[in-house]
C-alpha cells in the first residue's frame, strides 16, 4: 500500500512539472506572437492615387474595413501601423482594383522582428511601382537638446539629383539622387522657442532651378505641446517631370514615431 502511495505521488510530482513546462512554454509562444514594430507608410507612387491596405497579403481584401492610404499626403490615420510577427505579407491594392480576384500592387514581405521601428517608401508609377523598407535608428534626443531631426528624401520619378538648401544659406545641406541615401542621416536643427521657420528650397542639381520649397516652423506651439522639438520627421519630394503627372513638385512630411 505504501509503496502505491509513493507511486502516485511520484506521478502527480511529474504531471505537475510537466503542466507548469507546457504553461510556461505557451507563455513564451504567446510573447513571441506578441512581438510588434511600428510601420510609418508613406505613398509617393505617381499616379496611384488611393491605395487599399491588406495586412494579409495576396488573401482576399475586405474593402469596407482597409485602411486608406492617398499619395502625397501623410496623417498617422492612414499612415502609421503596428504590425506583430503574424504579419508576413502586406497587400497594397490601388482603387478600385479591390476586388476578391484583383492582384495587389505591390506585395511586400513585412518583419515585425526586424525592427522595433520601421518605415516603408512607395515610389515609381503606377506602371513601375518600387519600394523601400528602412530599419530606423532615430536619433536619441532629450529634452534639454531642444532639436529636431530632418531627413530628406528624394522619390520624385525621372527627375536627376537634387540639392536642399536652407533658405539663406549659400551652401546645400545635402546632395540626394531618386532612391538613394534613404537611411538615418539626419541633420540635428535648433527647435528653441522663438526659432525662425526653416524653409527648405529642393533644386535641380545641375540647373539651380528651384522644384519646391517647404516651410517647417517649429516656434508656433508651447513646449509641452511641440509636435517637431526632439522629435525625428522626414521631408520627401515627391511628383516631378513625368509624363502621367503634373509638373509641378511637392513635399510631404512625415513624423516618426
Amino acid at each position: 500500500m505504501k509503496v502505491m502511495i509513493k507511486f502516485v505521488k511520484k506521478c502527480c510530482t511529474i504531471g505537475t512539472l510537466f503542466s507548469l513546462f507546457c504553461v510556461s512554454a505557451c507563455k513564451q509562444e504567446d510573447q513571441e506572437l506578441q512581438r510588434v514594430s511600428s510601420l510609418t507608410l508613406v505613398h509617393a507612387v505617381v499616379g496611384a492615387g488611393t491605395l487599399k491596405t491588406n495586412f494579409k497579403g495576396r488573401q482576399p481584401i475586405r474593402y469596407m474595413t482597409a485602411n486608406q492610404v492617398n499619395y502625397g499626403v501623410w496623417f498617422t490615420t492612414g499612415g502609421q501601423y503596428t504590425i506583430n510577427s503574424k504579419n508576413k505579407e502586406l497587400g497594397l491594392f490601388h482603387v478600385p482594383d479591390t476586388l476578391p480576384d484583383s492582384e495587389p500592387l505591390f506585395l511586400i514581405p513585412i518583419d515585425a522582428d526586424a525592427a522595433p521601428i520601421q518605415t516603408l517608401f512607395l515610389t515609381g508609377t503606377l506602371q513601375n511601382p518600387e519600394y523601400r523598407t528602412v530599419n530606423e535608428q532615430l536619433p536619441r534626443l532629450s529634452p534639454a537638446d531642444s532639436l529636431v531631426g530632418v531627413r530628406f528624401v528624394h522619390l520624385a520619378p525621372d527627375q536627376s539629383a537634387v540639392d536642399v538648401y536652407i533658405r539663406g544659406s549659400d551652401r546645400p545641406q545635402q546632395e540626394i539622387s531618386y532612391l538613394d541615401k534613404i537611411n538615418n542621416n539626419f541633420h540635428m536643427l535648433s527647435a528653441k522657442k522663438g526659432t525662425p521657420p526653416y524653409v527648405f528650397e529642393f533644386r535641380d542639381a545641375i540647373s539651380g532651378q528651384v522644384l519646391c520649397e517647404f516651410s517647417l516652423d517649429i516656434s508656433t506651439e508651447s513646449l509641452n505641446t511641440n509636435i517637431y522639438r526632439n522629435r525625428s520627421v522626414s521631408l520627401v519630394l515627391t511628383g516631378g517631370p513625368h509624363k502621367l503627372t503634373s509638373p509641378s513638385f511637392s513635399t510631404i512630411l512625415v513624423h516618426h514615431f
